[in-house]
């Protein structure tokens, strides 16, 4: 309990604030990089369709476990990312989305981007910045919370001392 009382609002603050920012930087690579690659591999390969589409060992990720545990829950991912046997939907704004109620056999299973989404899945899922934007971004955030807890700390100090003279 004495760490709480030692923390003020303003570290506490930034604190929440950092660690926010680095979930939020992590998510953004893992979105744009590894579900992003598996898309970008569908729309390379020409999988756009029922009859083009291909199994993860022909993208190559059939050991991917951020890929297999994507594919089996229902999410953003999978309303871009079609199985063959998926029933699909039409939505009112012209897009696509699967209503699977069964489960997938990834083995075997054969995935493609519908070409209706293509273009939605080629923007959501685009790797610029995926990579130098997300470091960048981590050090200003980091070396930022870092100046300003210093900052905190040289000033509690500051004041607490009736000796400081800077």
């Amino acid at each position: 309990m004495d760490l709480l009382r030692n923390i003020s609002a303003l570290e506490l603050t930034v604190w929440s604030i950092a660690i926010g920012s680095v979930c939020a930087i992590l998510f953004t690579y893992y979105n744009r990089t590894i579900l992003g690659g598996f898309v970008r591999t569908l729309i390379s390969k020409e999988a756009l369709s029922i009859d083009s589409a291909i199994t993860l060992a022909e993208a190559g990720y059939q050991k991917n476990a951020f890929i297999r545990r994507a594919l089996m829950k229902r999410d953003t991912f999978r309303k871009i990312v079609f199985e063959v046997d998926d029933e699909i939907m039409i939505a009112s704004e012209g897009h696509s989305f699967s209503a699977r109620t069964k489960p997938i056999n990834l083995n075997t299973a054969r995935f493609y981007v519908a070409q209706e989404n293509k273009i939605m899945a080629e923007l959501r899922y685009d790797n610029k910045g995926a990579d130098g934007t997300c470091v960048r971004c981590y050090t200003c955030c980091s070396a930022s919370c870092r100046g300003i807890l210093r900052f905190n700390l040289e000033v509690r100090i500051c004041f607490g001392n009736t000796e400081c003279t800077g």
